[in-house]
């Protein structure tokens, strides 16, 4: 009986949110491409960057999912003129709880009929002419973006969804028609698996072989394909937006920094450079865990000098350069 109830208050707390997110969505601006960034309360420090160069014709948009009204405030006063899009987390309003990122695509798609983006709070643009670059034709594609899985892993290749141009008919249209959903999932349902197979993924099998489920949007990518819709992959990585990653590894063991060419270290660093500006004390104790191991950026820097020498360090260095987090945002 408890887990009825539990899937009815999931199903309703999906049912008000979709409402939320469609009633707010109106009220935005149809001359301009909204750029939704999701933010958590360990991503509050990194948006005032993200919402930076956006285009005249781009109207970022931060979605609350579990800030605190001092996170809100906090990022008010930095990014003055960005609107929030505000959903329920729980019905008994636990700011902890969070709204799984694939079910928030969901509730955004259902509010757009043409072409919106969805941005990580942690990817950021480095020039406003980049978005000139970023297009969507929506009778030929279902997304747009310069991020692509790179790895051989996975059947098919498919793209990062840290920047990137969705085609919200299209998704309007799989989730009618056959059941497929933005968000993650180890069983999708019978209308959904039946799309996939006629694709050529059969029951049981995902897209990742190190994972035992659906990730956010792969349903998507996988059903829309099969229809004859596109993928464009524009470039730009690491040259005109960058993706930090590695949020997990603020909180993680810290006992093997140095793998995967010291990327751990690096989100380490990137974090440790902007929560050391004065505008960030507030949100500094959220990440005591990092200071006790690290103390300070330079201190990192002078602890692991092959990283200090890097190319990721250097990048980052060249990020923060570009971009300041106390800079008004549009």
């Amino acid at each position: 009986m408890s887990s009825l109830i539990a899937q009815f208050r999931l199903k309703l707390l999906a049912l008000i949110n979709d409402q939320k997110a469609m009633a707010q969505i109106r009220r935005f601006d149809p001359a301009k491409m909204q750029s939704y960034i999701v933010v958590t309360p360990h991503l509050v420090h990194l948006t005032p960057l993200a919402v930076q160069n956006a285009a005249d014709h781009v109207q970022p948009v931060l979605v609350d999912n579990g800030l605190t009204a001092a996170d809100r405030e906090w990022l008010s006063k930095r990014c003055p003129h960005t609107p929030f899009l505000d959903l329920l987390n729980s019905f008994s309003s636990n700011s902890e709880t969070l709204i799984q990122h694939g079910v928030v695509i969901n509730h955004l798609a259902r509010g757009h009929q043409g072409v919106f983006c969805i941005q990580d709070a942690d990817c950021f643009i480095g020039r406003a002419d980049y978005w000139n670059e970023l297009s969507l034709d929506l009778d030929k594609e279902f997304a747009v973006g310069p991020f692509l899985r790179k790895t051989r892993d996975e059947r098919p290749t498919f793209p990062e969804t840290f920047l990137l141009l969705l085609n919200g008919g299209l998704m309007q249209k799989l989730k009618r028609e056959h059941g497929i959903t933005a968000e993650n999932s180890k069983l999708p349902n019978a209308k959904a698996r039946k799309i996939l197979r006629e694709a050529g993924i059969p029951d049981g099998q995902v897209l990742e072989r190190n994972k035992d489920y659906y990730d956010t949007l792969q349903q998507y990518w996988v059903a829309a394909k099969h229809l004859g819709y596109s993928y464009r992959h524009i470039p730009g990585e690491d040259k005109d937006t960058w993706h930090i990653g590695g949020t997990s590894y603020l909180f993680k063991s810290f006992d093997d920094l140095a793998h995967w060419d010291y990327w751990p270290l690096n989100v380490h660093y990137l974090h440790l450079r902007l929560l050391e500006q004065p505008s960030c004390e507030p949100i500094r104790p959220r990440f005591q865990k990092l200071f006790d191991f690290h103390q300070n950026a330079d201190n990192l820097l002078n602890n692991y000098p092959e990283f200090a020498r890097g190319w990721r360090r250097e990048m980052s260095d060249l990020i923060i350069g570009k971009l300041t987090a106390i800079k008004p945002c549009r």
